[in-house]
């Protein structure tokens, strides 16, 4: 691409040189030969000069025959009057600076048109540089938005956490309670366990006393007859007292298989508190990951941010200096018109030409095309740089738009 962009460069600067030497080396020549010999009508060749070289300048083809026609017409008139041996030799030096003049208006409107051609190619980079900060801007507004989005991710993340702190706290202040609860119904259960021994005592001791007293019923039933009423009553007692402490039994062992119940309800239920305790940490871990995830792609996009401002200042930079480099383009050639306009006017009669006025003229030209090739060797380098800005821009807008698309998905 570097040979390429040489190339081209050279082939410009030979073609301005050739369109910019072809005509007043045609001129130059003519007036350099006409100095070897004297001519009759040597007076229409500095008219011609005068006539047609400002409007070579404006570059008029019409006005530029007009005039080589005039000055043809003034030719013949005084055809009659040359000597026979000169009327060739003045002929052909008349149409030798009259096609000079015709090459100076037709390379002076070329050079024109290559120039043209290359402010208008510096525009239409302009005009990409343009669209690039444009597409710049879009961006960072962009990347703004999905920070702003980041950040309210973030927050509704930071709110959930704090929910799942409260609930995990709820969560201990009912296994606190659910143990505080177990801890009576146990409390309880001792204390029914000690009533229910209390029963089985008091039931054996009226076991032995009904013993006894059927044992003292038997033996004095023989002699005590008349006492059988008294034993009927105590055995309707001991009967009631048997139902009851029966009812007591029931009762203690209904009160023992709700305890039961109560107690494996009471380890079921913690066990699935702790499960929920469990997932509510797990939840609480994959959500401050997604938080650190949250926090290292917002550093990244801050960074991203950062480099797509610093590459918006050197492509604004590349900008001024290709407005820069286009204005002196203008100064550049509006300089080059009126060297040539001053060179094309300060030519005199071919017999007052001598050598130290050639030696100026070729060195007044040396210099203008130097200035020419310093012109575009730094408007190449202007452009090559805007190039390489343009390359790196689209590069990074392309992985900016890659990584807001993984984002988005």
């Amino acid at each position: 691409m570097v040979f390429s962009t040489q190339t081209r460069k050279l082939s410009l600067e030979s073609r301005l040189h050739f369109w910019a030497l072809l005509g007043p080396f045609f001129i130059l020549s003519a007036i350099f030969v006409s100095t070897f010999r004297f001519f009759p009508t040597g007076a229409y060749m500095p008219f011609l000069l005068l006539l047609t070289l400002p409007i070579c300048w404006y570059k008029k083809k019409r006005l530029v025959f007009g005039a080589v026609g005039l000055c043809f017409v003034l030719f013949l008139f005084s055809y009659s009057r040359i000597p026979h041996e000169h009327r060739v030799w003045e002929m052909g030096m008349f149409f030798t600076v009259g096609l000079g003049l015709l090459i100076t208006v037709l390379s002076l409107k070329e050079i024109s048109k290559m120039l043209g051609d290359f402010q208008k190619e510096a525009e239409s980079r302009l005009d990409n540089f343009l669209k690039v900060d444009q597409r710049l801007k879009k961006t960072e507004s962009k990347s703004q938005i999905q920070e702003i989005e980041l950040e309210r991710q973030l927050e509704m993340a930071k709110q959930k956490v704090g929910q799942l702190y409260q609930e995990i706290e709820d969560r201990d202040k009912l296994v606190h309670l659910l143990k505080k609860e177990m801890d009576l119904k146990l409390e309880d259960n001792e204390s029914l366990q000690q009533k229910l021994t209390k029963y089985d005592s008091s039931l054996d001791e009226w076991e032995t006393v009904s013993r006894n007293l059927e044992k003292k019923l038997i033996e004095e039933q023989e002699a005590h007859g008349k006492q059988r009423s008294i034993f009927n009553e105590l055995q309707e007692k001991m009967q009631g007292l048997n139902s009851s402490v029966k009812n007591e039994r029931q009762v203690l062992q209904k009160e023992k298989q709700e305890f039961h119940v109560f107690q494996l309800t009471a380890n079921q239920k913690q066990i699935e508190m702790k499960k929920l305790l469990d997932k509510n940490v797990n939840a609480l871990k994959s959500l401050s990951q997604n938080v650190d995830e949250l926090l290292k792609e917002k550093e990244s996009l801050e960074k991203a941010f950062k480099d797509t401002e610093e590459k918006k200042k050197l492509y604004r930079n590349t900008l001024n200096e290709t407005r820069v480099a286009k204005f002196q383009l203008k100064v550049n050639q509006t300089a080059l018109r009126r060297e040539l306009k001053k060179t094309l006017r300060n030519k005199k009669y071919p017999s007052s030409f001598d050598k130290k006025k050639k030696e100026d003229s070729s060195q007044s030209y040396e210099d203008l095309y130097r200035q020419l090739k310093k012109q575009f060797h730094d408007k190449d380098k202007v452009l090559s740089k805007a190039r390489h800005a343009l390359f790196h821009s689209e590069e990074k807008r392309l992985k900016i738009e890659k990584g807001a698309e993984l984002e988005s998905l």
